[in-house]
């Protein structure tokens, strides 16, 4: 055979053998979404990946007096299979970031407890560097003077404090590459954003999404995709809230292309929210929220006065996370 068709033959013959390009999930991929509740409890679902409901039959949960968990204000995923939860505390419990394995179930032990203690402050926020040792915990205080921080924590504990200078400060999120950190700022109507640097060090803090356009009045808690932010605020006098969705590659004092459940009436009104988590993945993209005793999902073009894509009853969830936890 000539060099040439020998060439040939073998290109032929690695273009017949690979294997294509996986389209979809897999038989072993698995996504979860955990709720944290005011009962002190951790709720987690499977998600059918073909449609993107939560299979409420396969609802397993996290609680009982091992588990430390004192009012699990926020939780995150870093991609390695573990849970961070961020538990508030109580005045005679210390606040504590409680890690626990994907397959935690019942009254079970954390892996690891970081205390996160700060005289005079409460944790209200917790944001995670991914697949680094890096936590973030935003922190608020009634002492006027000294109200708001942002403090960085490693696995051991050690701490490097941030001042922030907003005039108060809710939940916080990172992006995905861990270049910037964005929180909501309820006395101040606004959204702000921080540049990570290479040594993980908040840079100065400035307002992302702000001006009376926005339509923010008191923004609480949001969720990133890689082109946008999403964020529950609360109506002016109510417990009743909505959902602005806003680009993140058109900052500023703008109007959000997304608006979800504003004045919809009975039946599409978000009591006393807090806590949404975004998921893509597989080509679905759900919106989760915390609504009163329901979450609600919805799909990723729902806007206006959009039906659901599914409500299920839990009681008084206010975070939310979601992770693909068996790959």
């Amino acid at each position: 055979m000539k060099k040439k068709s020998l060439f040939s033959f073998i290109i032929l013959l690695l273009v017949v053998s690979l294997p294509a390009c996986q389209s979809g999930p897999s038989s072993s991929d698995t996504v979860e979404v955990s709720v944290g509740t005011l009962n002190d409890e951790i709720v987690k679902f499977e998600v059918n990946l073909s449609d993107g409901k939560l299979i409420d039959s396969s609802r397993k949960v996290i609680a009982g007096v091992l588990t430390g968990i004192k009012v699990p204000i926020d939780i995150e995923t870093n991609g390695s299979n573990l849970l961070h939860v961020l538990s508030q505390g109580t005045p005679s419990i210390n606040p504590s970031i409680r890690i626990f394995s994907d397959t935690a179930e019942g009254n079970a032990v954390p892996e690891r407890v970081i205390d996160i203690t700060e005289s005079g402050f409460k944790p209200i926020g917790l944001a995670l560097a991914e697949r680094t040792e890096f936590l973030f915990v935003s922190y608020f205080s009634d002492i006027p003077a000294d109200t708001v921080k942002i403090v960085r924590f490693d696995l051991s504990g050690n701490r490097t404090v941030f001042k922030i200078p907003a005039r108060s400060i809710g939940d916080i999120e990172m992006n995905k590459d861990r270049s910037m950190l964005f929180a909501v700022d309820p006395a101040g109507s606004q959204i702000l954003a921080s540049r990570i640097n290479s040594n993980f060090e908040l840079q100065p803090v400035s307002g992302l999404i702000s001006g009376s356009n926005t339509g923010l009045n008191k923004p609480n808690s949001i969720a990133l995709t890689d082109n946008d932010i999403f964020v529950f605020d609360m109506r002016a006098g109510a417990d009743i809230g909505r959902l602005f969705g806003y680009s993140l590659s058109t900052p500023g004092n703008v109007s959000p292309p997304v608006t979800l459940w504003n004045y919809c009436g009975t039946g599409k009104e978000f009591f006393t929210p807090y806590g949404i988590a975004v998921f893509e993945s597989f080509g679905l993209k759900i919106f989760l929220t915390c609504s009163a005793n329901r979450l609600i999902t919805f799909r990723s073009d729902a806007n206006g006065c959009a039906d659901p894509l599914q409500k299920i009853d839990i009681g008084a969830p206010v975070s939310i996370a979601v992770d693909r936890v068996t790959f």
